[in-house]
């Protein structure tokens, strides 16, 4: 467990302290649209239709917003306590796999700060669902702008440890 507490330590250091730290949105921004003309170029631009597709449902967005401001720690932290007490031999290597994932998502972090959609300016078509809908108190409520790089928030990570910090999950 205090592997865990100390990766996860020096993981928030370093990625609070590149991106927006070291680097100007602008910079981000820049990165951004950077990837939404290779997504277009190689047609996988999706992400406004998606996100137009599911504003008209409250409940949805809502939940999502809860998942995505919270759920992913308790599922990761959960599954991992769940692998530890009944898979005990299965642990070390999905401890690490968890790890070496999040190991690499810091380094995007730290080499390539993104301009997440829901910041980027509103004729690109994106709803900052986290604003408007509503999510978790505490995001609203300076959690996003406290102690979190925001350049630094990545939806695929916090997905890929709402499932359970890497197992079957990427």
């Amino acid at each position: 467990m205090s592997f865990i507490v100390a990766f996860y330590l020096v993981y928030s250091w370093i990625r609070n302290q590149f991106g927006s730290e070291s680097v100007g949105p602008g910079v981000a921004f820049a990165h951004a649209k950077e990837i939404i003309a290779l997504e277009k170029a190689i047609g996988s631009y999706h992400e406004e239709a998606i996100q137009q597709a599911f504003l008209g449902f409250d409940w949805f967005i809502k939940s999502v917003n809860v998942f995505y401001g919270t759920l992913h720690f308790a599922a990761t932290g959960g599954m991992l306590l769940l692998i530890y007490l009944r898979h005990r031999s299965d642990y070390p290597r999905w401890r690490t796999t968890l790890a070496w994932t999040t190991g690499l998502a810091l380094i995007g972090f730290a080499t390539y700060p993104l301009l997440p959609p829901r910041l980027l300016p509103a004729h690109y078509g994106f709803v900052d669902t986290l604003e408007v809908y509503g999510g978790p108190g505490w995001v609203l409520h300076g959690g996003l702008n406290v102690g979190c790089n925001q350049l630094a928030a990545q939806a695929s990570q916090h997905v890929g440890w709402g499932r359970g910090g890497g197992v079957g999950a990427r």
